[in-house]
């Protein structure tokens, strides 16, 4: 399904931290006097968050409504997420490899289409999200806290330990591009960018004791896609917005060639 190229949206936002952040460097230190919950740093010691940890809570909060939202095939039938392929019309499949793309497109749920899974590549692409401003960071803060005890609900005795955080107002980089986009594929990824812009979706680690709290501002997108009166030409042709609405607006319209890929 990549093989041809039909079209590409892409995406640049502001991230910025409502609360403290905390994307965990997955790491523990020997030293005594290190935090042991510390985030994520680049080799000039500026947070980020990792592309990676983007696509799983969007990935995440759409396989929670998309059975609900959208009628289409479900994580208990498809085919990416069970990665089976045992049923006749499959085997028929397997002697072409374009016909088992196709295949396993049709008979995916959205999720896998757009986030991909252990037998397809996923139509986003995440960046990992930088600080907007490097120059003007001043470093993270340390946050003490004291485990619980959930039977008694009681701290616990000599159970403290200490966070690294990413201080709330901490502006980032946010940046997604989507690849062969079918028009109703581009109406749940419209949808799913709207949510996350208005503070839907938490990113990072200890959500539950209130960190993780984002909001998405300052969307650019343009869309880029092949003309097809001018067929000589293999530039893509470019249309911009400002903010998502209107880019919504054009993938649902019926007239432009990539909706309609599914026809030729």
């Amino acid at each position: 399904m990549f093989h041809k190229f039909k079209n590409r949206v892409k995406l640049s936002a502001t991230l910025k931290a409502e609360t403290g952040l905390y994307v965990g460097a997955g790491q523990e230190s020997f030293s005594p006097l290190a935090v042991q919950g510390s985030v994520m740093k680049n080799a000039n010691g500026h947070p980020y968050i990792p592309g990676s940890s983007l696509k799983g809570v969007l990935r995440s909060f759409l396989e929670s409504v998309q059975n609900n939202v959208y009628n289409e095939k479900s994580a208990q039938d498809c085919v990416s997420c069970n990665r089976e392929l045992d049923d006749k019309e499959a085997r028929k499949a397997k002697g072409d490899p374009e016909d088992v793309a196709v295949y396993i497109e049709q008979n995916s749920c959205p999720a896998c289409r757009l986030f991909g899974s252990g037998i397809m590549a996923g139509k986003l692409k995440f960046a990992d999200a930088t600080l907007k401003t490097p120059e003007a960071w001043l470093g993270t803060e340390v946050r003490t806290g004291n485990a619980i005890d959930r039977d008694t609900h009681t701290v616990i005795d000599r159970a403290l330990f200490d966070t690294e955080v990413i201080p709330s107002g901490t502006e980032f980089l946010f940046r997604v591009s989507a690849e062969n986009l079918t028009g109703k594929e581009a109406t749940i990824f419209s949808e799913l960018m709207l949510h996350f812009a208005e503070g839907g979706i938490s990113v990072g680690g200890r959500s539950r004791a209130g960190l993780g709290v984002v909001s998405v501002k300052d969307i650019m997108t343009a869309l880029f896609y092949m003309d097809k009166e001018n067929k000589k030409s293999y530039i893509p042709k470019k249309e911009e917005w400002v903010g998502i609405e209107g880019l919504v607006q054009r993938l649902s319209d019926e007239g432009v060639a990539y909706v309609q890929e599914s026809k030729q």
